[in-house]
């Protein structure tokens, strides 16, 4: 039974490693972002596709388009965590106050190498840092429970 379980919890602690440094990349990554005002703004609530913990989950679908270097680029993605492939869900009052942050702050991130890449609202993606450090733990605590297995 403690193969099984440590089994289990290695695989629980390498998709944290996996995921973690994924989002890590991408926080590495748009510290180098710039910021500038959209030519056009539109961001609508809709309901999440992926969240699982919430009845009614919402997140943000966002249109918008901004100028650089004489170029228009078009972009659709309202958080940067989604550059990672993650989505952001609310409950409807939060998506609310969200909606209207980004409005308020009327700012696009762009990558000033490939301006295609852009976000409308930076979030604190510090705490992910931590997500691979977990992994690891759970993979040395599944490798202990295996091996405790084997050698009684």
């Amino acid at each position: 039974m403690n193969y099984f379980i440590g089994i289990f919890i290695i695989v629980i602690g390498i998709s944290a490693i996996y995921a973690g440094r994924k989002v890590n990349k991408t926080a590495r990554k748009i510290k180098k972002f710039l910021f500038k005002q959209p030519d056009t703004l539109s961001v609508d609530i809709i309901g999440a596709k992926t969240c699982h913990n919430m009845r009614e989950p919402y997140t943000l679908a966002s249109a918008y388009t901004f100028m650089v270097n004489d170029k228009i680029y078009e972009g659709k993605t309202s958080f940067d965590i989604n550059l990672s492939g993650a989505e952001k869900a609310f409950y409807k009052s939060d998506a609310e106050k969200q909606k209207n942050m980004i409005e308020e702050s009327n700012k696009v991130w762009y990558n000033p190498e490939d301006p295609a890449e852009n976000f409308l609202s930076k979030t604190n993606l510090g705490p992910f840092a931590l997500v691979p450090v977990l992994g690891y733990i759970m993979c040395s605590i599944g490798l202990i429970c295996i091996l405790t297995a084997i050698f009684n």
